[in-house]
Order: structure tokens, then C-alpha cells, then sequence
């Protein structure tokens, strides 16, 4: 697969990792780390005669382990989860120029959009409304002015222009049947969702092979199935700021675990500016130095978990109170972690 040119404004995407895979079970014999940053180009990989793959893609680290299979069935699954996932990076990514987001950010509309961007869209619209507008993909405007700002300027504060924060707002994404428009000079950025609704996607296909025994590791962890002899895989949180100590290690059998950090990108030393914007203000959010999120899809783990970046833990608790099928471990800046909502569903089986 041909590499493909990257958005100048693009910056390196910081590559300390939040989560980790412990305990991964017969066959892998490694320890992994997720990686969460923006989408980018997938390496071809490779498909290994064990039983788990690794490869390249969504701009980090990613892995699929699938247990119970004759190698040949293994290899067969896998190829076709590898074909998926460049699949659905063509249509997501940021910085493939052909990609159908980039030819809907350039010329403000695209007709006969692919289901799956239409999918992702609604999706996010409904995030959008249940957070009070915290999930908001049109952020996009205000990651290109900052790192635009940075690549000029390494030092110094950044605030953004009026006519910067004017283009957010998700009122200015209309969807009529398949046709998408983009008004109010508005761009799209799938990045705090799409690795989800692509993780979720994988698991599905594995899923209806009939797959009980499955991790996809792609940025977000989704669990079908505990491991073979019943124990739930171990997801470990890491402090973004000492990669090296483990805070905590969350069980998963099902459903997925997805977490946002500052760390995750960041376009000056201090940390002060990063890819997490508050939409209302048009600020990087400084309220948690982590949260990650357990939901029942990945998709909904990676866009509540990118959303309670910018709200206070009391405006989380509320939203707990109307959805159980969450849980939420915040890690505040002093290190204290709180962990909120329904844990226990994540080792159902």
C-alpha cells in the first residue's frame, strides 16, 4: 500500500502510552501498549502463525488477539480484519488527501457519502447532544490554528481568533439522506471517535465468524469473550506523566475501555497545548490528566471518554445518573483517581 503525504500542519504525535495489556495468554508471550492519537496511514502488516496480529495503524501501535482458531482459519480472519481496517482508514483519515473526510473538509460538501462516515456522524450528533455539546468533532479549525501557531512560534501562549472559534459549532453539519454539507467555513475531525467505531467494527466481523475469544487493540480495547480459561483480559491505566507507573488494572471481558489524554499530542514542551479542545471556550482543556471510559461499544467509550475531557467530574456524574452503561475512571491532575458509574458490566460474559 502506497504511503500516503501528510497534512503539513501535522505535527509527531507524542507516543507514551496510557493503556496496557497485561496477562495476554497462550500464543502472544508479549506485553503491548495502546496508543491514542490521530488517525494516519496503516503499514501494511503482517499475520502471524500465532495467535494474535500486529501491525501499524489509526497512528499507532495495534493488535487483534484471536483464540480458539486453526491457524488457517486464524490467518483467513485476519487478512479480512486487515482489509476492513484500510478499508474504513480511507474513508476517516485526515491525511490521506483521497480520503472521502478530506474531500468533505476541502470542499465543504460530499454527496453519496459512504454509510459508515454517515453512521459515524449520527453517532456523533447524538455524543454531541447527550454532553451538551462536549463532544463536538468540528474542533478541527481550532488543532489546525494551534498547530499552524507552534510550527511558526515553539514558545509562548496561544488564544484563538474569533474567526477560529466561529467555524465550531455542530449546527453546521448538515446531513440530508447521503448528501453531507459543511457551512460556516466548518471542518470535521473523527479522531476522538473513529478509532472506536473501527474497533467496533473489526470485533463484529469477528464476531459473526464466531469468534469467543477476542482483544482488538486498535488506540481502544474491545473485548469479545474473556480469555480461553475464563479470566478476564487485564487492561492497565499508566499515568501520562510517569509512563512507567501503573495506576490501575481494569478487568475486561466485554464491552470496551478507551482513554483521552493531554499527553496524547502535544504542540508545546509544557503541555499547556495539546489536541483537546474545549468547544465552548475554544481552550485545551486542563481539568484531568487522564479519563478513561468503559461502554458497551467502543465507538461510545472513545467519544465519552474524548468528551469528559472538558467537563467538571459533577456535570459526569450527571450524565452517569442518566446512562448506567457507563463507567469512568478520572485521573485528576494531583494524581487522585475517582473512579464512577457501572464497572461491573465490563466482565460479563
Amino acid at each position: 500500500m502506497a504511503k500516503m503525504k501528510r497534512n503539513p500542519l501535522d505535527r509527531a504525535v507524542n507516543r507514551r502510552r496510557v493503556l496496557s495489556l497485561f496477562a495476554i495468554g497462550a500464543g502472544a508471550g508479549v506485553s503491548l501498549l495502546g496508543a491514542r492519537s490521530a488517525p494516519a496511514l496503516a503499514a501494511t502488516p503482517t499475520v502471524s502463525s500465532v495467535d494474535m496480529w500486529e501491525g501499524h495503524a489509526l497512528g499507532g501501535d495495534a493488535s487483534i488477539h484471536l483464540l480458539g482458531f486453526s491457524p488457517k482459519d486464524r490467518a483467513r480472519l485476519l487478512g479480512q480484519c486487515v482489509a476492513q481496517l484500510q478499508r474504513l482508514e480511507g474513508i476517516f483519515s485526515l491525511f490521506d488527501p483521497e480520503s472521502d473526510l478530506v474531500r468533505l473538509n476541502q470542499q465543504g460538501q460530499l454527496h453519496q457519502a459512504p454509510p459508515p462516515l454517515l453512521e459515524l456522524l449520527r453517532l456523533s450528533k447524538q455524543l454531541h447532544a447527550q454532553t451538551g455539546g462536549a463532544f463536538d468533532p468540528t474542533v478541527q479549525p481550532l488543532w489546525q490554528a494551534t498547530a499552524h501557531h507552534f510550527q511558526t512560534n515553539a514558545e509562548g501562549a496561544y488564544q484563538p481568533r474569533q474567526a477560529t472559534r466561529s467555524k465550531v459549532g455542530f449546527g453546521n453539519v448538515q446531513i440530508d439522506g447521503q448528501d453531507i454539507t459543511l457551512a460556516g467555513g466548518a471542518e470535521l475531525t473523527l479522531n476522538g471517535i473513529a478509532q472506536g467505531y473501527i474497533t467496533d467494527q473489526i470485533t463484529e466481523l469477528l464476531q459473526q465468524a464466531g469468534a469467543r475469544h477476542v482483544l482488538v487493540n486498535l488506540g481502544e480495547f474491545r473485548a469479545l469473550g474473556p480469555k480461553p480459561d475464563g479470566q478476564p483480559w487485564q487492561i492497565g491505566v499508566r499515568d501520562p506523566d510517569r509512563i512507567w507507573h501503573l495506576l490501575k488494572r481494569l478487568p475486561l471481558s466485554a464491552g470496551a475501555i478507551a482513554t483521552s489524554a493531554a499527553s496524547g499530542q502535544q504542540f508545546d514542551a509544557a503541555g499547556r497545548h495539546h489536541h483537546l479542545f474545549d468547544p465552548a471556550t475554544g481552550q485545551n482543556t486542563q481539568r484531568y490528566k487522564s479519563v478513561s471510559v468503559w461502554a458497551p461499544t467502543a465507538a461510545r467509550a472513545d467519544g465519552l471518554s474524548t468528551a469528559f475531557t472538558v467537563m467538571a467530574q459533577a456535570d459526569i456524574e450527571v450524565f452517569i445518573e442518566t446512562d448506567a452503561s457507563v463507567g469512568v475512571l478520572l485521573q485528576h491532575k494531583n494524581g487522585r483517581l475517582r473512579k464512577l458509574g457501572n464497572w461491573s458490566a465490563s466482565t460479563s460474559s
